[in-house]
């Protein structure tokens, strides 16, 4: 059985790399974990790291909370001072979004959350179609069937005016912090998906044992750079590695990843 280490040294900032890997002590060995992959066993308590055994790595599924006290707690203080913070933004946004194209400002879609329950997100509309449900769970589908990049499809949108520019810096993701306070999404987490649970290959399954998150370990090692497999690998390794430190490296490296992406 391989071994990950458990510890890693503080390496210079590269911004020629991904940012999660450059000057981060807290990702770099949960990196590692994915790279790995499942057959390492890692499971995640607390700040606490062990090793288990092949057969608890392959046949048992470790117990975790879905979103522990201080989890929870993190969320509500962060998502209620986020929104008083950016309230002015957000007036701004959507007085943008009335003037440059008809219709509402916000708009829900239907994602995938804890244990694969349905619940509907919050987002700022930046497109004029109606389908995009429709076409964005096919763009996904065939995306988890291929090993492309996770690239996005704003080519093939009917994007309105300045919409590219609030999709690229997540700007439209950010009214999800209602959903934050509702309980059904975290700050950091696995992205909510637009595919449904029993889509998933049962080893992928596990993303879904937490709250999804409006940013998460994909968001600051690639993302759209990176392909579907990539994608589970770092997700399971989150729900393997999950802790206080890395909730806070994860979310002190979204605004670089994002500027950087």
């Amino acid at each position: 059985m391989s071994q990950v280490a458990t510890e890693s040294t503080t390496l210079a900032p590269n911004w020629n790399s991904d940012p999660a890997r450059s000057a981060n002590v807290t990702i770099e060995p949960v990196l590692k974990s994915a790279e790995v992959g499942e057959s390492a066993g890692i499971v995640y308590r607390g700040l606490e790291t062990r090793i288990a055994t092949p057969a608890s790595a392959a046949g048992c599924r470790t117990r975790i909370s879905p979103c522990p006290f201080w989890k929870r707690a993190m969320d509500v203080l962060g998502a209620a001072l986020a929104l008083v913070i950016l309230t002015p933004m957000f007036l701004g946004v959507a007085l943008f979004i009335k003037c440059v194209s008809r219709g509402p400002v916000l708009y829900r879609q239907r994602r995938y959350g804890l244990g694969g329950r349905p619940f509907e997100v919050w987002k700022f509309r930046t497109i004029e179609v109606n389908r995009e449900l429709d076409q964005h769970r096919s763009h996904v589908a065939e995306l988890m069937s291929s090993d492309r990049p996770l690239e996005k499809r704003d080519h093939e949108l009917d994007v309105i005016p300045g919409g590219a520019l609030l999709r690229r810096f997540g700007i439209d993701e950010l009214p999800q912090l209602i959903n934050v306070l509702k309980g059904e999404m975290s700050l950091v987490g696995p992205r909510p998906d637009v595919v449904p649970f029993d889509h998933y290959e049962g080893r992928h399954r596990r993303r879904f044992d937490v709250v999804p998150g409006i940013t998460g370990l994909w968001q600051v090692c690639g993302k759209n750079r990176t392909t579907f497999s990539r994608m589970m690998q770092l997700d399971l390794a989150y729900v393997r590695r999950r802790g206080f430190w890395l909730d806070i490296a994860i979310l002190r490296w979204t605004i670089p990843a994002l500027a950087w992406d």
